[in-house]
């Protein structure tokens, strides 16, 4: 799952961390370079959360919580984080880019609910590419 650029350990407290500190979260997905095995010294680890609260205050707490990640050494090393926060009613607005998102990136975090949104994305994909 991850690069020999990124620990592992890393990637497991910032999905703990987001987790429990933001509200009403049912899906961490790590996504971009890290998660296509193309990351390199200069990449983030870019994690998208989808949650059923409030987009606004839960941006906030994710970006305190990168910045803290961002703060803690493993091994002598840090790594950049940059996380993405997205509420199930915007699915509708930016159902394309969620797929994407979803597609190609790792699952790290999944609830039942997830799996539901998961599963819609898949098949409103199937169903777009079969009437192109």
């Amino acid at each position: 799952m991850a690069t020999p650029l990124v620990d592992i350990r890393c990637l497991v407290r910032a999905t703990l961390d987001v987790s429990v500190s933001l509200d009403g979260v049912i899906g961490i997905v790590l996504y971009g370079s890290v998660a296509r095995g193309e990351a390199d010294r200069r990449s983030d680890s870019d994690l998208w959360v989808l949650t059923t609260k409030d987009r606004g205050p839960n941006q906030r707490e994710a970006n305190a919580v990168g910045r803290d990640l961002e703060d803690a050494e493993f091994d002598g090393n840090r790594y950049a984080y940059d996380i993405d926060v997205e509420t199930v009613h915007a699915i509708p607005t930016y159902t394309e880019d969620v797929r994407g998102i979803v597609v190609s990136g790792i699952p790290i975090y999944s609830t039942n609910k997830f799996e539901t949104v998961e599963n819609f994305l898949l098949e409103e994909g199937d169903s777009d590419d079969s009437t192109h």
